[in-house]
């Protein structure tokens, strides 16, 4: 298992696409927990937990958190 908190926070656009294609990359045996602000960090997971106050306020992949979760949606759309 690997856990990255708020690993690309301070990372340009560029350098954070480069981290994520490297993660990307790793064994699909591996346990990849990603804590971040950023939605683009996590675009791409296999499933996305949307935490507010401690608690879990929806779950799911990319498309169906935009479909269903409208503080998702607001996020995504202030890219």
């Amino acid at each position: 298992m690997l856990v990255f908190d708020e690993a690309t926070s301070a990372l340009d656009n560029a350098t954070e696409k480069s981290v994520m294609e490297a993660i990307e990359g790793l064994s699909s045996d591996l346990t990849i927990l990603i804590i971040a602000h950023r939605v683009s960090t996590v675009g791409r997971s296999d499933s996305i937990m949307e935490l507010e106050h401690k608690r879990t306020v929806a779950q799911g992949n990319y498309e169906s958190l935009i479909e269903r979760s409208p503080s998702f949606r607001k996020m995504v759309n202030t890219i």
